[in-house]
């Protein structure tokens, strides 16, 4: 949902002191507001998804041509950003793709040339609206974990998310330990 200075800049120096390399899903308009973020992610070799313009549910979801409207808005935001010659066409479904009722957003959105993902694994700092302290978004994360042999972990650096930042080393810390290795998601760079 970032970037967010604050939040992403701490994410950021994290993950270069750990090695590791993430995929972000920003917010074409919050990409817009700080292109000076979305420059550091992508220059420490961070990938890039497109998570919508706007992340206005009642907006986005109310018709697959309005969705793929904001990736390609959001799309073009980010090439503005990092060069015209660059792809942008892997996409999270703000809320997920899942269900019957979202069939037609998933036809749309591959329709029009974009990949989609959803994650398996969460720290659970979206599951509610009020902060969560970070020794839960820790626990919540090993109970999601449930011994995948391959993650997709949802975490934000978006307002109100700092606890997430907190979690963040120990969170990387047992991954390490239960043997995952950090990749970025393919089409993301």
């Amino acid at each position: 949902d970032g970037p967010l200075p604050s939040l992403t800049s701490a994410v950021l120096d994290i993950l270069k002191e750990e090695g590791i390399k993430a995929t972000f899903f920003m917010i074409g308009s919050n990409a817009e507001r700080y292109p000076e973020m979305v420059k550091r992610e992508y220059e420490e070799g961070h990938g890039i998804g497109n998570h919508t313009y706007s992340h206005v549910f009642k907006h986005i979801y109310g018709s697959p041509e309005n969705y793929t409207d904001e990736l390609i808005r959001s799309e073009q935001v980010l090439k503005s950003i990092l060069g015209e010659d660059k792809v942008f066409k892997l996409t999270r479904f703000p809320g997920g793709s899942f269900g019957k009722k979202l069939a037609p957003y998933r036809d749309a959105v591959n329709e029009v040339g974009y990949l989609y993902v959803d994650w398996n694994c969460l720290n659970g700092d979206a599951e509610t609206s009020k902060p969560r302290s970070a020794a839960k978004l820790i626990e919540r994360l090993k109970e999601t974990v449930n011994g995948q042999s391959s993650l997709v972990v949802l975490m934000h650096d978006a307002p109100n998310k700092q606890t997430t930042v907190e979690a963040l080393p120990e969170i990387i810390d047992y991954l390490k330990s239960e043997g995952y290795q950090f990749e970025l998601l393919p089409g993301s760079r």
